[in-house]
């Protein structure tokens, strides 16, 4: 009885932690899809449903948002390499990798405006040993500033 209750306790306490931990993490709208679910186990199964859909018509939706992103005046350049390393991981967990020099490719296309000439073009002129989207992301941020 002692080793049951004991085991009971510690999944009680490792469910709890579990759920809080997901819960924590999650959107508003996405805490509203798992409102229901009693088990950290259940809410990992209920995103996982959501999310981890690999039909060709969810990679079709994020390829055009991968290559529809734009920066403007809501979206920073920074949030905008952010959203397009965020959707380049999105079809990395679908099992289509975007490598580095895609994602520079797409964040410099993405400044579009007149006042990012400059800075692409500098961008285009870095050694290629220095151009990874960390450094990338790093020069927007000194830019921003």
């Amino acid at each position: 009885p002692t080793t049951t209750s004991n085991t009971q306790d510690k999944w009680d306490t490792g469910n709890t932690d579990a759920f809080t931990s997901m819960l924590l993490t999650k959107s508003d709208s996405e805490v509203e899809k798992i409102s229901r679910c009693t088990t950290a186990s259940e809410i990992w199964e209920k995103l996982s449903k959501i999310y981890q859909s690999t039909s060709g018509e969810s990679k079709q939706v994020l390829f055009q948002k991968f290559y529809g992103v734009m920066e403007d005046h809501y979206n920073s350049p920074v949030r905008t390499m952010c959203e397009i390393q965020n959707l380049a991981a999105q079809l990395g967990s679908m099992g289509t990798q975007i490598d580095d020099d895609a994602i520079i490719a797409r964040a410099i296309s993405s400044l579009m405006s007149e006042r990012f000439r400059q800075f692409c073009e500098a961008c285009k002129s870095v050694d290629s040993t220095k151009q990874t989207s960390v450094l990338l992301l790093a020069r927007l941020k000194t830019w921003e500033l």
